[in-house]
């Protein structure tokens, strides 16, 4: 019998890979909680698992000049099988009009398979 494996099985492989590769990252929570009878909400809703920032070189407008860029790479983890809600598509949306880069991967393995194409 295979047993499945987990939304949170896929984030924690997928931050090994991060840590592994030394790549800046965070864990981005959404949601809200009471504190001292006050509600608290952290996140914006749709927002995706980790935030990264990834050395990507880019060039400037000046020819002379290559730059080292740290666009946002925001990576949504999901179980195999697994859709994003309407706000993960909207939030997908807004990020990729910024110009940020997005994931949603169901293994570390499209993770590092986006990263070899992307920092080779």
């Amino acid at each position: 019998m295979k047993l499945k494996r987990s939304e949170a099985d896929v984030l924690r492989e997928v931050r090994r890979l991060l840590r592994a590769r030394g790549i800046a990252h965070c864990r981005r929570n959404v949601g809200s909680m009471k504190r001292d009878g006050r509600r608290i909400d952290f996140g914006m809703p749709g927002e995706a698992d980790i935030e990264a920032w990834p050395k990507i070189p880019c060039s400037t407008r000046l020819t002379y000049r290559i730059v080292v860029c740290y666009p946002t790479l925001w990576i949504e983890c999901k179980r195999p099988g697994g859709k994003q809600s309407r706000d993960q598509r909207m939030f997908e949306q807004t990020v990729r009009q910024l110009g940020h880069a997005y994931l949603l991967v169901e293994s570390a393995a499209e993770l590092e398979e986006w990263l070899e194409r992307n920092l080779a």
